[in-house]
């Protein structure tokens, strides 16, 4: 299954077939969605959106038994976040920073991410 990457630098390029990112996502136990949610009804791709009603929920720990962390994404700019945020929200405009923070060996992997922006239709998507 896992081939010596000299090996896979020495063969020919007709001898492999180039490999795409759904092989990768074919996983057995896609993720459920644990939060009431909906599907913008113009944008049928789009991600999953919260209401403000269930942002306070889970703000308030109605959702704690489902999740082990919650952590609330702010992604608007540092000066818009200084002005007024989310309480106990983490301020990331930048995918690596962000990246750093997520993939450490102690976050847990049953974590609740809400991101958010100004209107949550933009920068909070591409995060």
């Amino acid at each position: 299954m896992y081939e010596h990457p000299g090996d896979v630098m020495n063969q020919e390029k007709d001898s492999y077939t180039s490999s795409s990112l759904q092989s990768v996502m074919d996983v057995d136990d896609s993720p459920t969605l644990k939060l009431p949610h909906f599907m913008p009804p113009n944008e049928p791709d789009s991600l999953p959106r919260i209401t403000d009603t269930t942002l306070v929920g889970v703000l308030n720990g109605d959702y704690s038994h489902v999740y082990d962390k919650t952590v609330i994404v702010d992604c608007r700019f540092e000066y818009e976040y200084e002005g007024g945020h989310i309480d106990r929200a983490l301020n990331f405009c930048d995918k690596e920073q962000l990246a750093e923070e997520l993939f450490k060996p102690s976050f847990p992997p049953n974590t609740l991410l809400v991101f958010h922006c100004e209107y949550s239709a933009h920068r909070a998507p591409l995060m």
